[in-house]
């Protein structure tokens, strides 16, 4: 979940959720800061909450897979993907 976190930060932004020039300044700010979510603001609620709980530090309080696969965001993504094909 969490590299599925990574790549949807990636994606939507366009910026990694984590710096720094090496492998180890990077280390250093998973453990020391949080991503920046208020370049999400084109983006609604549920988007955010996705990539918030899949960017959980914690591995023993992050959601498995099977927790977020009915989440929001993901239900309106597959809703719009039907709807495009029908057009």
């Amino acid at each position: 979940m969490w590299s599925l976190g990574i790549m949807t930060y990636m994606m939507l932004t366009g910026r990694a959720p984590f710096n720094g020039g090496s492998k180890s300044a990077i280390y250093k700010s998973v453990l020391n800061s949080e991503p920046d979510f208020s370049i999400f603001k084109k983006y609604n609620k549920n988007a955010i909450d996705f990539v918030k709980k899949c960017l959980i530090k914690d591995f023993k309080e992050r959601p498995f897979i099977h927790d977020l696969k009915d989440h929001p965001w993901l239900n309106t993504m597959v809703h719009s993907a039907h709807i495009s094909e029908l057009e």
